[in-house]
């Protein structure tokens, strides 16, 4: 099954689950029993669903819960990359604060930043969806449950070869500043532009350095006419 907006509330999402349940018994032929699952997200739907309608004492005719890489314990996106999708939003592109702000992604991460200057802290949807959680059991009791990730859970990796290689950007420092607006005029014969001063971030030639300790100035660039 599916959703029309993956997006939506996890406890929304739940009543097309429990839709989806109670017309596969109804068309289904013979009684083997069902299994109920999902990928990430899927997996806490069908959770809340089949604990709410074990509390409502309807048959979900379930004997297996499965829920593959689900976040039970709450999601983590990295605080740097909430902050930069605010910082994108105002800048005119809202497209990955649209997805890191939906209702569901509040209700899976274990913090959430409301705001470049916010304070990393669970969402109150999160709050209100683990309290609803508890309020039906927080588990189905009925089904057998399995869970499966893909991952060893100690970051040490599982021997799997990745889709491709890339920086590997660990101990690495990001440093801001912020440019001055450039200024361009004429000098002598020809034209000048002077590009803005950039701030040295040590005594090395490293990126932000304005390259005077080499006997050039790097801020102007004379054009011929």
């Amino acid at each position: 099954m599916g959703f029309d907006e993956h997006s939506e509330s996890i406890l929304r999402n739940a009543e097309t689950v429990t839709a989806a349940i109670l017309r596969t018994i109804a068309e289904q032929l013979g009684d083997t029993r069902l299994l109920v699952g999902g990928f990430s997200m899927g997996g806490l739907v069908t959770r809340y669903a089949l604990a709410k309608m074990e509390m409502q004492r309807m048959d979900h005719r379930t004997g297996v819960h499965l829920s593959f890489d689900s976040p039970h314990r709450g999601a983590w996106v990295p605080i740097g990359l909430q902050a930069f999708a605010h910082y994108l939003a105002q800048t005119g592109d809202d497209t990955y604060l649209r997805q890191i702000s939906s209702p569901a992604a509040q209700q899976m991460l274990f913090r959430y930043l409301d705001g470049v200057k916010g304070t990393p802290q669970e969402s109150p949807l999160r709050t209100e969806f683990k309290e609803r959680l508890q309020q039906v059991g927080s588990w189905p009791r009925i089904p057998m449950l399995l869970g499966v990730s893909s991952g060893r859970g100690d970051g040490v990796g599982n021997g799997c070869a990745g889709r491709g290689e890339g920086a590997d950007l660990r101990r690495t420092a990001l440093r801001r500043y912020a440019l001055p607006r450039p200024v361009s005029g004429r000098r002598g014969g020809g034209r000048t532009e002077r590009r803005p001063r950039r701030p040295a971030l040590d005594h090395h030639e490293r990126p932000g350095r304005t390259g005077r300790s080499a006997g050039r100035d790097p801020r102007i660039v004379r054009h011929p006419r």
